[in-house]
């Protein structure tokens, strides 16, 4: 029995502090040194008990919901549109079936085509089993226990004889298993008058006569009608409702009649209707698709790869161990086998969605790894992927070909967007001058220029294929072609005012597209439009609400679902499984889930929203009393004094680097994680920037323009380094920033120069940030991409070549940005000024710190002034960080806090500086458990905070 919780908030009483008596101050929670006050409620406590209860709630809701699919249905083929798919054939000694739904034993299975050998001389039946497989047997009971599709004699050749077993449920079939209950209850209720009416004409006299109270056997008689009639009824309107007609019980018999007669043999595309929002959805879903009876999709959030079971419930896909994720741009499904496309050479297969193997053999040309891949495509039997440029090929997914230039030769400039339909590629060349170019190829290798009946092509948003042919959609055009060749224009007639880029699909009989449009109160709403013959189109439905535009949809028999770029489930129209339906309505849990994971992960126990509640529970005994930034201990490195300007953690040690002095760099390295340092030899570079990539590579970059080199790099641990010849990078470069994106680092120069490398040896120039007004500061990394600040402006790119300017300040401010709690966070040297359009100065747009959780797109602008003790003498900041949940910045105030810590940017608190230490910190950084601050200036002076985790001391004591 399920037993239904009432949970509670914990409610304190702000003015009812409890005190200790001992120390005259008030007491504070041992674990959290959160501070305690009476309550005005007691909040629910979270036992096993209540937990387990829950499990065993939803544990009876699954078995019932399996149960009735037995009890209602049986086994049966499903009828979709009029076909009852798994059709057998034979011919010899073989046996063919055709793609159908199946349901067995309670259970719906989506069994793709297949063939399979008879054996000679024997009678046998061909199967679907309780798993879903198609299977044969000599045995009609073994054969009756699944479900029957084809019986079929044989002699040493051939077929003597054949069968169709098959059963199907249809919408007729289930109107007759209604009328036959109908039936049955007026022949029971006829069955109990009559004898109730003989026996008490008998025995009492007339029923007219009968009271309510009276005895013997004619209250037998009518309980026999009441119980019958009841039953009855509940069943037939429970079946009608089911069906897409609701039915009260109560209903008479004429009601439920007149309802049966509106039962539809299709509700697709009728039920239109928003679901969300979806449950542990990452971000944005980018790409979805649907096969083997699961749904994948690519989210937002570093391009993670997700798995769901009903398009509705999401958790991560399970990648092989060890691999670092650098984002996904694509996925298929074609064959039974799921193929997902990353950046390199990432490429992934899966035969359950779930998990995925890398795949080997990939081509040895290493240009492959530094193509950043943009779409992929499946046709008969061939795959594709292109980065605009070049494309690679396969026909199953595993062994590929990599064809350099092979778009481009043909399109002159890049391809945006790659489809596939009917054995053709399509890409389209969005090109510099007036034409827009549409390629097409049979192979993904050789490609040829489309023509149009108009001469040139304008830029097409979105291509499917159907059986009317090909599609092309824009704002306001349709392009027609059946071969992907020839092309004719024509005008559709509806006002699409944005369309999701590649969002268009043929199925279910229709062509499908999402966009923008105009609600007849001139509201701009997610529109969907659908076209049987891709020249007529229709507007088949909008949100009600003010919702975003629709991010991408996606098909799977009998069912549509969309998702909004706002990253909730927005709409579905068609039938949902009802077990899956069941599922995600047990998922609703990841409320409290994500409760869990974010307070957690606030308290500094990285939680993911995925683990089981037994985890999180636990996890609970291991939220630490919040001391980062606050224990502080003075050390200093030695002689001689150096400017450290940047600092790594990797390979269980911390490797700093910074001014050169003489013809020496500055590096420095710690094993023991800070408690102290030591130098090594170093190139002559003016050190400005380092990193790491995870595999023991460190890269070290600054300022060559009075030094002999601008780069170097080490591959032991930091206690030699190599450098990186001027004939590769200009002894004159001088480089600010160097980050590791998860393939390459990449390294900005001062001037907005963006130079990468996979290996410190082999460099490439991909641009610069445009109309940069002052030098580059410092850059930051979040799902969406890259924000850089100046000491003025603030830029965003999302790969690297196309930059957008999100903020301009006047004046020099801006000092440090970093990324973490889903937002980019940015300190300044001094209160933000930001000019009105009149000249005058934008008051709200002052503050310190700056807050965007939109990618760097707008920001939000903070104050540090009360912020425990911080005003506008010392609120300096100079550097930032993220770590371990929390933002934590620098000052180089002389006087007052030093640091200042928040959670989300917004709220900040003041720490302080170890009592002993010298002033004007200016640089912050951390790793294995500690938080480090060095000296803004030539100084032998830095401060530690933290304790080492218990891994990193494992690392280096080597176990």
């Amino acid at each position: 029995m399920y037993n239904k919780q009432e949970w509670k908030d914990e409610i304190p009483d702000l003015t009812k502090p409890i005190m200790d008596q001992s120390t005259g101050k008030q007491k504070t929670d041992p674990q959290t040194g959160r501070p305690l006050f009476d309550l005005v409620q007691e909040g629910t406590r979270i036992t096993s008990s209540r937990l387990n209860t829950m499990e065993g709630g939803i544990e009876a809701a699954h078995t019932l919901v399996e149960k009735l699919g037995k009890e209602t249905a049986g086994n049966f083929v499903a009828v979709i549109n009029g076909v009852m798919g798994l059709s057998c054939s034979a011919q010899g000694l073989k046996v063919t079936w055709t793609t159908g739904v199946a349901y067995v034993g309670g259970r719906r299975y989506e069994v793709t085509a297949g063939e399979m050998a008879l054996n000679p001389t024997q009678g046998q039946y061909v199967y679907v089993d309780n798993n879903g497989v198609v299977n044969k047997t000599t045995s009609q009971a073994t054969a009756k226990a699944g479900l029957s599709l084809f019986y079929v004699s044989t002699d040493t050749s051939g077929v003597i004889s054949s069968e169709d077993r098959r059963v199907n449920l249809n919408i007729e079939e289930l109107r007759k298993r209604i009328a036959s209950v109908e039936t049955d209850i007026i022949t029971k209720t006829s069955s109990a008058e009559r004898n109730a009416k003989n026996y008490t004409d008998e025995r009492i006299g007339p029923l007219t006569d009968l009271k309510t109270n009276a005895k013997g056997n004619a209250v037998l008689a009518i309980n026999e009608l009441f119980t019958s009639v009841s039953n009855g009824k509940e069943v037939l309107a429970n079946a009608i409702t089911d069906m897409g007609q609701t039915t009260l019980v109560s209903a008479s018999f004429s009601v439920m009649a007149n309802n049966i007669t509106k039962l539809s043999t299709s509700t697709l595309l009728k039920e239109w209707r928003q679901i969300g929002p979806m449950d542990y959805a990452p971000g944005v879903l980018t790409h979805v698709i649907s096969g083997n009876g699961v749904y994948v999709a690519i989210g937002s959030t570093a391009g993670e790869l997700q798995f769901s079971n009903n398009g509705l419930s999401w958790r991560p896909a399970i990648l092989p161990a060890g691999f670092v994720n650098s984002g996904f741009v694509d996925i298929l499904f074609s064959d039974l086998q799921f193929v997902a496309v990353g950046y390199g050479k990432n490429i992934f297969t899966s035969n359950n969605g779930l998990n995925w193997t890398q795949i080997s053999g990939f081509p040895s040309d290493t240009i492959i790894s530094q193509i950043p891949w943009t779409a992929a495509a499946y046709t008969n039997g061939r795959y594709c992927i292109m980065d605009g440029v070049s494309t690679l090929t396969s026909i199953d997914g595993v062994s590929w070909s990599f064809h350099e230039n092979s778009i481009v030769g043909v399109g002159e400039e890049g391809s945006r967007g790659l489809h596939g339909g009917n054995g053709t590629f399509l890409t389209m060349v969005d090109t510099t001058d007036v034409l827009n170019k549409l390629l097409y190829s049979d192979d993904g290798i050789n490609w040829y220029s489309a023509t149009s009946d108009v001469g040139s092509f304008t830029f097409i948003t979105a291509f499917a294929y159907g059986d009317q042919g090909w599609i092309g959609i824009t704002a306001t055009e349709i392009y027609k072609s059946q071969n992907g060749i020839q092309w004719s224009r024509s005008f559709h007639g509806i006002s699409i005012t944005g369309i999701s880029a590649g969002k268009a699909i043929y199925a279910e009989g229709v062509y499908m597209v999402v966009g923008n449009s105009r609600n007849p109160a001139n509201a701009n709403r997610a529109s969907v439009f659908t076209s049987e013959d891709g020249f007529n189109w229709k507007r088949a439905w909008y949100t009600e609400t003010a919702a975003t535009a629709f991010m991408t949809f996606v098909h799977s028999p009998g069912l549509f679902l969309y998702y909004y770029t706002s990253g909730k489930a927005g709409a579905f129209t068609g039938t949902m499984d009802p077990v899956k339906a069941f599922d995600w309505m047990v998922n609703n849990l990841s409320d409290l889930r994500s409760t869990f994971s974010s307070t957690l992960s606030n308290q500094l126990v990285t939680t993911p929203t995925s683990v089981g509640f037994d985890v999180m529970v636990s996890n609970i005994a291991r939220i630490p009393r919040n001391l980062a930034a606050t224990d502080w201990i003075a050390r200093n490195y030695g002689s001689p004094a150096r400017t450290v300007m940047a600092v790594v953690f990797g390979k269980g040690r911390f490797v700093a680097v910074g001014r050169a002095s003489g013809n020496t760099g500055t590096v420095l390295i710690s094993t023991d994680v800070g408690n102290s340092f030591s130098f090594v030899s170093a190139p002559n570079v003016d050190f400005s920037a380092v990193a790491y990539n995870d595999a023991g590579l460190f890269l070290a970059v600054g300022n060559g323009s009075s030094q002999s080199f601008a780069a170097a790099y080490s591959t032991n641990g930091g206690l030699s380094w190599s450098t990186v010849s001027p004939s590769v990078i200009a002894a004159s470069t001088e480089f600010v920033t160097a980050t590791w994106t998860g393939t390459e680092f990449m390294c900005i120069t001062r001037s907005g120069l963006v130079y990468t490398t996979p290996n410190g040896t082999s460099w490439t120039l991909k641009g610069n940030i445009p109309g940069l007004s002052s030098s580059v500061v410092e850059a930051a990394y979040g799902p969406a991409g890259l924000v850089v600040i100046t000491e003025s402006d603030v830029y965003f790119t999302s790969d690297i070549t196309k930059w957008t300017k999100t903020l301009k300040i006047n004046g020099g401010r801006m000092r440090g940005v970093a990324y973490g709690n889903g937002r980019f966070v940015i300190v300044t040297m001094s209160p933000t000024i930001v000019n009105n359009e009149d000249g005058t100065t934008d008051m709200n747009k002052r503050g310190e710190a700056l807050v965007s959780t939109d990618n760097g797109l707008t920001w939000k602008y903070v104050m540090m002034s009360g912020a425990g003790g911080f005003n506008s003498t010392n609120r300096s900041f100079t550097d930032i960080i993220f770590y371990q949940g929390l933002f934590i910045a620098s000052s180089s105030a002389s006087q007052g806090p030093t640091f200042a810590v928040s959670h989300n940017g917004d709220a900040w608190s003041a720490r302080t500086k170890a009592s002993s230490s010298g002033t004007n910190v200016g640089l912050v950084a951390a790793g294995g458990g500690v938080i480090l601050a060095f000296q803004a200036t030539s100084d032998v002076n830095y401060m530690t905070s933290g304790t080492v985790d218990k891994d990193v001391y494992n690392l280096i004591r080597g176990n």
